[in-house]
């Protein structure tokens, strides 16, 4: 009886592909070395060192302003104080209550409703929409006011 040979125990040569260096350089750059690899293999054998590990493992995160979507508020309050702040953003005349904490200074700047930046740019498109549609129509009521002025001043004279 033939019995079939068990593949898992098998180990398949992994093939060698020409492929590009990844690792990155300042500037926004990678090295572009071509290399010969496997299909997993992303760094020429100079970048794989271990010298280079650090730079590859811990990309440096770029730190974000604070005040970009929070406020700064320097306060020396020594008990929580409940505060009624308006929105930020231009055209909300909203208000929304923040609780003043003791040794924190970075409250949110915006509304509930404007918390995250999908929903402050909707709200800015909206605006504008609106300004521009007001606009039009002031724009036709000057326009039917200066002809109805010169119609009256032609039926007087």
């Amino acid at each position: 009886m033939l019995v079939p040979k068990d593949k898992s125990k098998r180990r398949r040569r992994e093939r060698l592909k020409e492929k590009q260096c990844q690792f990155p350089i300042p500037g926004g750059d990678i090295c572009g070395i071509i290399f010969y690899g496997t299909a997993r293999s992303l760094y020429c054998p100079m970048h794989r060192h271990r010298k280079f590990r650090k730079f590859i493992d811990k990309p440096k995160d770029k730190k974000e302003d604070i005040g970009v979507e929070n406020q700064i508020i320097n306060h020396k309050l020594l008990d929580e104080q409940k505060v009624i702040l308006k929105c930020s953003l231009e055209g909300c005349e909203e208000e929304f209550k923040v609780t003043l904490i003791p040794k924190q200074n970075i409250y949110p700047k915006y509304c509930e409703k404007h918390r995250n930046a999908y929903q402050r740019e909707r709200f800015i498109q909206q605006n504008q929409m609106q300004f521009k549609s007001l606009s039009k129509q002031r724009e036709e009521d000057m326009l039917n006011s200066n002809t109805n002025n010169t119609e009256e001043d032609q039926t007087q004279s």
